[in-house]
């Protein structure tokens, strides 16, 4: 097993990520059965080209196991601060007893410190918390984000 962790562009990743989409919705949406997945491709292309997204890859040799994607912006309350926050962590579950997850955590930090990067926000769900992990890598809990389906 040979695991690596690399910043990857849209257009290399982009076909290994779609087989791993619907795995990792049915693991953590909400709302599966009034939400479908469809993500907005278009969209993700469009901030890449804007420096404004970030995919972190995790694989084992040339098979992607894991991602982790994020979105940056400059903070609209303290413009010095670059803020990368994280829109999906994923790692196959084959994967998740040794230290890749962790590994990809470290790494997706490292790569976006160099990018001048201030600081980093994780979105975790309850269902899937670990921010226990966070805790001991240096994170605080910042905030409570909560949410109501308004759809019918």
């Amino acid at each position: 097993m040979t695991i690596t962790y690399a910043k990857e562009t849209y257009a290399d990743i982009i076909e290994d990520i779609k087989p791993l989409l619907e795995t990792h919705w049915q693991e953590v949406a909400n709302y599966k059965d009034k939400v479908p997945l469809k993500p907005d491709f278009s969209k993700y292309q469009l901030l890449e080209k804007n420096k404004a997204l970030v995919i972190v890859a995790c694989r084992d040799k040339e098979k992607l196991i894991g991602y982790s994607i994020f979105f940056l912006s400059r903070h609209l309350h303290y413009t010095t601060c670059l803020v990368a926050s994280n829109d999906v962590l994923f790692l196959t579950k084959a994967f998740r007893k040794g230290r890749a997850g962790i590994k990809l955590i470290q790494e997706s930090e490292r790569l976006l410190k160099n990018m001048g990067v201030n600081r980093v926000i994780w979105h975790i769900k309850p269902k899937n918390n670990f921010s226990p992990i966070l805790i001991r890598m240096g994170y605080i809990q910042e905030e409570i984000i909560m949410g109501k389906f308004l759809g019918d």
